[in-house]
């Protein structure tokens, strides 16, 4: 009975390293500043035809990427609130609410000056943006991952100013970017 116990508590931690870092791969270079909200994943419906997109991909991959697409229609996905816990280096905002500088720069006080210095300059932005969110924040949906645990589907939409839908492969242990599955501009 321990045993079992011990199996699945060290599944269960596993999954959650396994999408923390996925998350960190997908918003690495990107905004600091996420919506509280997740978003709903988007997918190309015309892409499961085009046999363009699958030529050159290995079957797995292809297999992979069919699976991830159907996942997004029949799986239960999860719409609960980002936490700061979840999204490290980040701040979550809700919307119609400013962001406090000096806490934030508190809390970067260990970072260089560099990182501090785009970072306080993201927060001003934030809080001076009047005409609805641009830029800003990202809403990132929650992970969708294959069942062989070796590609991942996000997709993050940059406030009013389009998204993307990417995908993620386990590559030698590490998330990479793998391939967009669809991109768009309002």
């Amino acid at each position: 009975m321990k045993n079992i116990l011990l199996i699945i508590l060290i599944s269960v931690f596993a999954t959650e390293l396994s999408a923390q870092n996925i998350i960190e791969v997908a918003l690495a270079e990107k905004s600091l500043i996420v919506y509280e909200k997740p978003a709903k994943p988007k997918l190309p419906f015309s892409i499961l035809y085009e046999k363009e997109f699958f030529n050159g991909k290995n079957k797995s991959d292809s297999l992979n990427v069919r699976e991830l697409m159907s996942k997004v229609d029949t799986l239960d996905i999860d719409y609960s609130k980002w936490t700061e816990n979840e999204l490290k280096n980040r701040i979550v905002v809700s919307k119609g609410k400013k962001i406090d500088l000096k806490k934030e720069m508190l809390k970067m006080s260990d970072k260089p000056k560099a990182e501090q210095k785009k970072f306080k300059k993201e927060i001003k932005g934030f809080n001076n943006n009047k005409s609805g969110w641009r830029n800003y924040p990202l809403s990132i949906s929650r992970p969708i991952i294959s069942n062989d645990r070796k590609m991942a589907l996000i997709t993050i939409i940059r406030g009013n100013s389009g998204g993307s839908t990417e995908l993620y492969k386990m590559e030698n242990g590490k998330w990479e970017y793998f391939e967009h599955l669809e991109r768009w501009a309002y």
